[in-house]
C-alpha cells in the first residue's frame, strides 16, 4: 500500500537535519502544503535561470548540483545532495531564478516545501531559519574550497580530494581499504574536479597500476590512502581518516599523522 502523501513528506522532513527539530505539528503542517516528486537517473529537477518558490528536501537518493560550461556544451559538477539533505535555499531567500541545475544521479524523491509556508513556520521558530543559514554556510564553504583546488592544485589533488568528499555519502568497507560508490560516470567525475575525460582516465590508470586503487562503472576502491596522498598536491599531503558511511567506519590514515585527524571539506 502506498504512503499517505502526509505522512511521505514528513517522514522526509524528520530525516532532514535542517528541520527534524521541529515539533510534529510542524512538520505535518508543512508537509501539507509540499508536493512529493519522483524522479528517474538522469531527470532534470531544477533548472538554471527558471523561476521557483520552493526549497527541495531529498527523501531518497542522490543528486548533482551544475552550472553550464560557457560554450553550452558541458557542465560544471558544483556540490553533490543526498537524502536528508535540503537545496534551493539561496533562491528561496533572495526570490531570484535559480542559479544551477539540480539532476539525479540515482532514483530521487525529492519534497518541494512551499516558501509561504516555510517562512510562516520560520517566524514562529527562529532554529529553523538559524539552520537554513547554516546549510548555506556549509555550501559556500565547499564551493569555496572547490574554487581554492581549481586554482593552486593539479588534476591528480583534485581528484583525490574529490574523492574523499565522495566518500561520505556512500562508501564501505573493502579488504583493507575502502569502496567509495559514487554512482557518477567518467564524464561526470570529470566534469566535478575541472578535468577532461582524458585526463581523468590517465591518472585513474597509473593509480590503478601502482596499486593505490581500484575502479569501476561508478566506483573507486582506496586501496592505500597513505602512498595515494604522498602523490598528490603538498596542500593536502597530510595524512587523513576516510571514515566509511556503512555499518562500521575505516580509518586510513597517512604515516605520522595525529591519531584522529580529518580532511575538513
Amino acid at each position: 500500500m502506498a504512503e499517505p502523501l502526509t505522512e511521505t513528506g514528513v517522514r522526509i522532513l524528520a530525516g532532514a537535519r535542517v528541520f527534524e527539530h521541529l515539533p510534529s505539528g510542524d512538520l505535518e503542517r508543512l508537509a501539507v502544503h509540499s508536493e512529493c516528486k519522483r524522479f528517474r537517473r538522469g531527470a532534470v529537477i531544477t533548472q538554471r535561470g527558471e523561476a521557483t518558490d520552493s526549497l527541495m528536501v531529498v527523501g531518497r537518493g542522490r543528486l548533482k548540483g551544475t552550472i553550464p560550461s560557457p560554450n553550452g556544451n558541458g557542465e560544471f559538477i558544483v556540490i553533490l545532495f543526498s537524502q536528508g539533505e535540503v537545496f534551493g535555499e539561496v533562491a528561496v531567500f533572495d526570490r531570484q531564478v535559480r542559479a544551477g541545475t539540480a539532476v539525479a544521479v540515482t532514483e530521487c524523491e525529492i519534497l518541494f516545501v512551499p516558501r509561504t509556508e516555510l517562512f510562516a513556520v520560520m517566524e514562529q521558530r527562529p532554529a529553523l531559519a538559524i539552520r537554513l543559514a547554516e546549510s548555506i554556510c556549509l555550501k559556500l564553504r565547499v564551493a569555496l574550497e572547490l574554487a581554492l583546488c581549481l586554482r593552486y592544485l593539479d588534476v591528480p589533488s583534485r581528484l583525490y580530494r574529490r574523492l574523499l568528499y565522495l566518500a561520505r555519502f556512500d562508501s564501505r568497507p573493502d579488504g583493507a581499504g575502502v569502496r567509495i560508490q559514487h554512482g557518477l560516470s567518467q564524464r561526470e567525475l570529470a566534469d566535478s574536479i575541472g578535468a577532461s575525460r582524458e585526463a581523468l582516465n590517465k591518472f585513474l590508470g597509473e593509480w590503478k597500476r601502482a596499486g593505490l586503487i581500484d575502479f569501476g562503472r561508478g566506483f573507486v576502491v582506496m586501496r592505500d590512502s597513505a602512498a595515494l596522498s604522498a602523490q598528490v598536491s603538498p596542500p593536502i599531503r597530510k595524512g587523513v581518516r576516510v571514515r566509511a558511511s556503512g555499518n562500521r567506519p575505516v580509518e586510513m590514515a597517512a604515516s605520522g599523522e595525529p591519531a584522529g585527524s580529518e580532511l575538513r571539506l
